[in-house]
């Protein structure tokens, strides 16, 4: 096992047994057609659950995995998500269907060669098609962006049923497809509406999402008028026990080297999130000897003001100037009412609900049932409260 700021999977996955053979069972099914929606906290293992599913999904011949992370756009446009879904889509079917070019080789072959190579393949005249659709549209770019999303979904049902497997797609941080770009302009929530209207003519596709933006979240699964409602179970991914934080530091460090006082500072640190253990984890591994509460405090140190830095300083220029203010607020003073937060910003800020309600929505503040706030990671409000408080 090695401490990773990635998504873990393989022998650094920790816990979540339960989950993984639950949704390992139903997607293997073949009379089942229902997926699942992954929501919870930010950094709390959502994408690590998927990736290790997939890792172990890969030994069924059965099935094929499809993952997909919105975050990983690069010009976060509708266009390069279809287009990036059909190339993970080909990738994943070529064993199955002897297609020995990569779909990013084929895009460089002059159009005149592009369906004498495809029709060698001997993959069938439909999915020659499929595939020679996208070929086209990478060298002419003459295709509208909602027509590369249902061809790409179509690319995935076809090759299901040519292979007689059932393809799964996972959409990692699926809130976020609502900000793709189409013509310039964010989709929305129609988007959601439109892949459901796709999905829902499939039988050999099954989606499985995750995210942790509440709002979208509700258009999407939870609540009757959601798009995908009773279509995805729900299943939400709780905070790790203290035993699991503790094994992913002494799985790679050693029991012997950390004291009892240093496992009980990295469990109070890190409030159960595996990322911010794996993150502790890189910084006590430069330690030789014992590992005490001091090495760790100043391996807690490390981490914010240098990976902390980059990571929560990006975070908070995403939000809008007085949702900074009311984050700043709730960081580095002992507001938690919406009363002494109004009180405090009212020279700043006339509307504060306006902007408590859109933090919610963005998973970066929580309200309780007694309608106190705080700010949802609390390792991001330590780094907040360092930074800006007196």
């Amino acid at each position: 096992m090695s401490f990773t700021l990635s998504a873990a999977k393989g022998v650094d996955f920790v816990d979540r047994e339960d989950i993984l053979k639950e949704m390992h069972a139903t997607l293997t099914d073949p009379k089942i057609n229902v997926g699942y929606a992954l929501y919870g906290k930010r950094r709390v293992g959502k994408s690590s659950i998927l990736l290790e599913l997939q890792r172990r999904l890969k030994k069924n011949k059965k099935v094929v995995v499809v993952y997909i992370s919105v975050w990983d756009l690069v010009e976060n446009t509708l266009e390069e998500f279809s287009l990036k879904l059909a190339d993970l889509v080909v990738e994943e079917y070529r064993p199955l269907l002897g297609i020995s070019h990569k779909l990013s080789n084929l895009k460089k072959v002059p159009g005149t060669m592009v369906h004498k190579i495809l029709s060698e393949m001997k993959i069938g005249v439909s999915l020659t098609e499929e595939i020679e659709f996208f070929i086209m549209h990478y060298q002419e770019r003459k295709t509208s962006s909602h027509e590369l999303l249902d061809a790409a979904f179509t690319l995935a049902e076809k090759f299901a049923k040519k292979t007689k497997t059932k393809c799964i797609l996972f959409i990692d941080e699926f809130p976020s497809i609502t900000e793709v770009k189409v013509n310039g302009s964010h989709a929305g929530e129609a988007i959601i509406r439109k892949i459901r209207s796709i999905q829902e003519q499939q039988k050999n596709t099954v989606i499985c999402l995750s995210g942790s933006l509440r709002h979208t979240m509700n258009l999407t699964v939870f609540t009757s008028t959601s798009a995908f409602y009773r279509q995805l179970k729900p299943l939400k991914i709780n905070l790790l026990e203290d035993k699991y934080i503790r094994q992913i530091i002494t799985k790679e460090l050693g029991r012997e080297r950390i004291t009892e006082d240093a496992l009980n500072t990295i469990s109070n640190f890190t409030h159960g999130m595996p990322f911010y253990a794996q993150a502790l984890g890189l910084e006590l591994k430069r330690y030789h000897d014992k590992i005490t509460e001091r090495e760790v405090k100043e391996g807690i140190n490390t981490f914010l003001e240098n990976t902390g830095n980059i990571l929560f300083n990006n975070e908070l220029k995403q939000l809008a100037p007085k949702e900074r203010l009311i984050v700043v607020t709730l960081s580095t003073k002992d507001f938690t009412s919406y009363s002494e937060i109004q009180d405090d910003l009212s020279g700043e800020i006339s509307n504060i609900g306006t902007f408590l309600k859109s933090l919610e929505e963005k998973a970066v503040v929580e309200k309780s049932k007694g309608g106190e706030y705080t700010i949802a990671d609390p390792i991001f409000k330590e780094w907040v409260k360092r930074r800006y408080g007196d």
